[in-house]
């Protein structure tokens, strides 16, 4: 007999009832457009431009990268549309009950310092912002210990802000999206005129574009460049069960998501690509952090403008990407006491303790190795999740069962030791290119040569590596069944 028990539900928890299914295409576009149109989008660009791939070149690893990742994330999107479950719940099936209580907790430790360090950059636009309004200037000569100050506060209110709009439910997220969605578009494509305008010659800004740094492009490097874009873009893959339950019709999600992915990506990429052309052409080096080029144009309204658009763009990706996924995740760990909105307000309250002015302050190597370090533990997770369903349940799962103590997802006492199996192989296969790169062990020149290669293809590797594993393990007595007669014959 089946029963749902409250320390595995509530309200949030629970699948959606149809009369809350009332996301459309249109919707899914803002969605998807808000999340793409960041930072990470903008600068990939960017920066491929200023490794020597010419604008062409680089517009396309961004993109094709993007529509690779999105074939994962509309076979696990589906899931979530067709049982209406959110990414924790969906966990149960493959890592058990209580397993599922841990996956699901290594997604909200890596996404909430990802919310925190993103806030902070929310708050640091907020500040160049309140230093133009009452100065006229984006950096005040304060002393250290005032500007922290200034800025501390400013990021407290963001996190305030960023509560009050999870508190509001699905329903305040949708509306953002969809406001802000087409503004970035706009404003973006008005950024690129006037520059254009400026510079009189949009041939000149895409020659600006070839082969900045003089280096030969090789193959292995194309294939790293769309290994490191796709292993930031690799969350978005296990986000995607938190909104395709709330889906009106199939049509909905995956033509709204195609429709989004391919306006933010091209738009931000293809930004991060003009910008770098254009500021060669300005100002005879090509930059790419988007504060040092707002603050290269000596005007402060135009500085102003610029600055909100950050802040809007960065904070529409961190409250969908980010904040309502954790805030799942908490409420996943402890049902009875945890709601999406408290899951919501730890997860505010949780950015602080990151310390994220800490973490910035360490080195962009830092930042690098630990973009590429947590992308092979999201792949794992990913894989498993592929595997189980399409190949071990069939693309079937018993809801009801992953809300009981029934033993077709208990496992052995609500832990799946095989599913762990196979995310500790997968991305402990990663963890000695990762040791190498921070210098912690040293090797032969071969063994280093091989892991430091394995590592920058992580993200892949760690995905059909977690997903082998896990196929064998769960067939593993079919296998000796079939063997082991053989054997003895």
């Amino acid at each position: 007999m089946y029963y749902i028990r409250k320390s595995y539900s509530n309200k949030n928890l629970l699948p959606v009832s149809k009369t809350k299914c009332t996301w459309t295409v249109l919707n899914f576009a803002a969605l998807w457009t808000g999340i793409l149109i960041s930072i990470f989008s903008y600068m990939s660009g960017g920066v491929l431009v200023s490794i020597g791939f010419n604008w062409r070149q680089a517009l396309i690893i961004t993109v094709l990268s993007g529509f690779a990742v999105s074939i994962f994330i509309m076979l696990i999107g589906r899931i979530g549309l067709k049982y209406r479950i959110t990414f924790p719940v969906l966990l149960r099936s493959s890592f058990g009950l209580e397993g599922a209580r841990f996956a699901a907790m290594l997604r909200s430790v890596i996404f909430c310092g990802w919310f925190s360090i993103l806030s902070w950059q929310c708050s640091k636009y907020m500040y160049y912002i309140l230093n133009l309004l009452f100065s006229g200037k984006a950096f005040l000569n304060l002393n250290s210990g005032d500007s922290n100050a200034l800025q501390l506060y400013c990021f407290l209110i963001i996190l305030f802000v960023q509560g009050c709009i999870i508190c509001s439910d699905m329903g305040g997220i949708k509306k953002l999206e969809v406001i802000f969605a087409p503004f970035l578009v706009i404003m973006a494509i008005s950024a690129l005129t006037a520059c254009w305008v400026k510079i009189g010659s949009l041939t000149a800004i895409l020659k600006a574009t070839n082969n900045s740094s003089g280096l030969n492009i090789s193959v292995s490097t194309l294939f790293a460049a769309t290994a490191a874009i796709t292993a930031g873009l690799s969350p978005l893959v296990i986000i995607i069960p938190d909104f395709t339950r709330f889906a009106k019709k199939s049509q909905s999600q995956w033509i709204g998501q195609l429709t989004g992915l391919s306006i933010g990506i091209i738009t931000a990429s293809f930004a991060g690509i003009f910008m770098a052309g254009a500021s060669k052409e300005i100002f005879g080096k090509i930059i790419l952090d988007p504060v040092t080029l707002i603050t290269a144009f000596h005007s402060p309204a135009l500085q102003i403008i610029w600055f909100t658009v950050l802040l809007i763009a960065v904070l529409t990706t961190n409250i969908a990407a980010y904040a309502v996924t954790s805030a799942n995740d908490f409420s996943n760990l402890f049902p009875k006491l945890i709601t999406f909105r408290t899951g919501g307000i730890l997860t505010c309250l949780t950015g602080i303790f990151f310390l994220p002015w800490t973490v910035l302050t360490i080195s962009s190597h830092f930042m690098y190795l630990w973009l590429i370090a947590y992308s092979p533990v999201l792949s794992a997770v990913a894989g498993i999740i592929l595997c189980d369903y399409y190949c071990i349940k069939k693309r079937t799962l018993d809801i009801k069962s992953l809300y009981s103590k029934a033993n077709k997802y208990n496992y052995s006492r609500g832990w799946n030791i095989k599913a762990l199996i196979s995310l500790i192989i997968a991305t402990g296969f990663n963890a000695p290119g990762f040791c190498i790169y921070t210098n912690i062990i040293t090797l032969s020149s071969t063994l280093e040569n091989f892991f430091k290669s394995a590592y920058i293809y992580s993200c892949p590797i760690s995905l059909i590596l977690s997903f082998i594993i896990y196929y064998y393990l769960m067939n593993l007595s079919k296998i000796l069944v079939r063997t082991i007669p053989s054997i003895a014959e």
